[in-house]
């Protein structure tokens, strides 16, 4: 997106992601649980670019919770930064791809579902907001994608 910075809510791009994801949640059995804080301030960044991030990590939790589960989002203000974290009990990531996960092209899934550049494009928009992206992942119980970004 060539689009310029602006301030905008974080909480309300989630919501309309989530929108999307409605009927595939149901469809796979996938349960949605959100634990927004209350007074989570606004960032500067662009919209479509930050709707992108979270759309791309909802749809790997959604794909790594193949028989159905639990996908959490939580917000919260860690010090200057706002935080976003999506948890699946997904089937998790091997530990020794961990350092892959990032790079483009590289994809845990068949050729026909998935091309390698979501977490890619993801790592490039947070990086290219001064922002930061973690991600804690075990075999069989699921991850946790934590994105920060700056506020303001």
């Amino acid at each position: 997106s060539p689009g310029s910075r602006r301030s905008m809510d974080v909480h309300a791009s989630i919501n309309s992601i989530l929108l999307l994801f409605k009927n595939d949640f149901q469809l796979r059995k996938i349960s949605i649980t959100t634990d927004f804080y209350d007074k989570l301030p606004k960032i500067t960044a662009i919209p479509d670019q930050i709707k992108q991030v979270i759309f791309n990590l909802l749809n790997n939790a959604t794909e790594a919770c193949r028989d159905g589960g639990i996908i959490t989002i939580k917000t919260r203000q860690d010090g200057q930064r706002v935080a976003i974290a999506i948890k699946d009990t997904g089937i998790g990531i091997e530990p020794d791809k961990m350092d892959l996960i990032f790079q483009p092209f590289y994809s845990t899934k068949p050729e026909i579902k998935g091309t390698g550049l979501g977490l890619s494009v993801c790592y490039r928009i947070v990086q290219n907001h001064q922002g930061k992206i973690r991600v804690d992942s075990y075999l069989g119980k699921g991850s946790t994608f934590t994105v920060l970004l700056p506020i303001g």
